[in-house]
């Protein structure tokens, strides 16, 4: 159960595309969880316009990302998305992370 309490609901979804990432990190291919982490930044505004998450959901990712807390990100994912997280194995979040803020930074 997530740390925090967030004020959205929590979502089942679980994209092929962020699972076929994983897969591939896990098999030690050419990538490693930076890619699914990237991926799922640069496709999360796609999962809200299909109500994969909820507004509030979408504007506390946005809050979090401004404030820079990596470990409320993660708890942010283990919330809203826990079937993506739970693919990425702890000891490699700061791998996702990278990936992840890739996505940020690209996207400003």
């Amino acid at each position: 159960m997530p740390k925090y309490k967030f004020l959205g609901k929590p979502s089942g979804a679980r994209p092929t595309y962020f699972k076929a990432c994983c897969i591939e990190a896990e098999k030690g291919g050419s990538y490693g969880y930076d890619h699914p982490g990237y991926h799922l930044f640069i496709h999360i505004q796609d999962l809200h316009f299909e109500g994969d998450i909820d507004d509030k959901g979408y504007e506390e990712l946005n809050k979090l990302i401004e404030k820079g807390d990596d470990n409320e990100i993660i708890e942010w994912f283990k919330w809203y998305l826990p079937r993506c997280i739970a693919l990425v194995p702890s000891r490699k979040y700061k791998s996702f992370l990278k990936g992840f803020w890739r996505g940020v930074e690209e996207d400003r």
